[in-house]
């Protein structure tokens, strides 16, 4: 089998309290399938009423246990291709058990403002900059993160200065049955 690829988009999550399972991916058991994740953007994605000086710690952690939380669907880039097993779980606000980091950024939360437009949240807005890991960009010899059954990977707020604001995240990735 091919490998197929799919784009899964938790929308406007708000920042609670830390830590905090901003988007989670798990491939549980069962599922047949190994899931290899190229991108993953993260935007600040909140509107409201203005916040000042809002920092946030963000991790990128690889994740051994999966439960609750929202569930998200993934879109197909391919209409013809099938659906990601049921056993792939796909959440925020999930309840999951971290088994390592990553990589670690940060983000404003403050609200975007259009007129600005020198600022951090402002620059958020920027594709590339919402780019916060990328497999291709670091060398053709590091793999993508490869999650086997029973593992996954989830993007937490470590904490920061408040917890207002709220951030979208995108996950591009493959499945395969090896």
């Amino acid at each position: 089998m091919a490998e197929l690829g799919y784009a899964v988009t938790f929308s406007e999550v708000p920042f609670g309290t830390s830590p905090q399972s901003i988007a989670a991916i798990f491939n549980g058991s069962g599922s047949s399938r190994v899931l290899r994740v190229y991108k993953i953007y993260v935007m600040n994605a909140y509107r409201g009423a203005e916040i000042v000086g809002g920092i946030n710690n963000m991790e990128i952690r690889r994740s051994s246990s999966h439960s609750g939380g929202s569930s998200v669907t993934p879109t197909a880039f391919d209409t013809t291709s099938e659906s990601v097993p049921a056993q792939v779980l796909f959440a925020y606000n999930a309840t999951v058990g971290d088994a390592g980091v990553f990589r670690g950024f940060v983000i404003s939360s403050d609200e975007i403002s259009v007129m600005a437009g020198t600022s951090i949240d402002e620059w958020q807005t920027i594709p590339a900059l919402q780019l916060i890991y990328d497999s291709a960009r670091y060398s053709p010899e590091i793999q993508p993160m490869t999650l086997r059954e029973g593992e996954g990977l989830h993007v937490k707020y470590a904490g920061g200065t408040n917890s207002l604001g709220a951030v979208t995240t995108v996950v591009e990735f493959t499945t395969d049955t090896s």
